[in-house]
């Protein structure tokens, strides 16, 4: 998931993504709805402490990039700050 999205991210900034991004293209939704299944499997267990913390250091990594922080792309990683409380 993480290497994934950081070439999502990084392709969004470079091909300039941002402007072809409508209701029937945003691979945001799939991020997102992968790491809904990914934090259901954590909420039930099955996922080890190791596992969530390299999740949660690829997404601190992530959320550094410049998608995400001048354009909020991808927006996964709002769910999961949100999702970590």
């Amino acid at each position: 998931m993480q290497s994934d999205t950081a070439c999502l991210s990084y392709h969004f900034v470079k091909d300039e993504h941002f402007c072809y991004f409508d209701d029937m293209y945003c691979p945001d939704y799939t991020c997102s709805d992968i790491l809904k299944s990914i934090i259901s499997e954590i909420k039930s267990g099955k996922v080890a402490i190791e596992d969530v913390a390299y999740l949660d250091a690829g997404m601190s990594k992530i959320a550094q990039l410049e998608s995400y922080e001048d354009y909020g792309s991808p927006f996964c990683v709002t769910d999961w700050e949100r999702y970590k409380g």
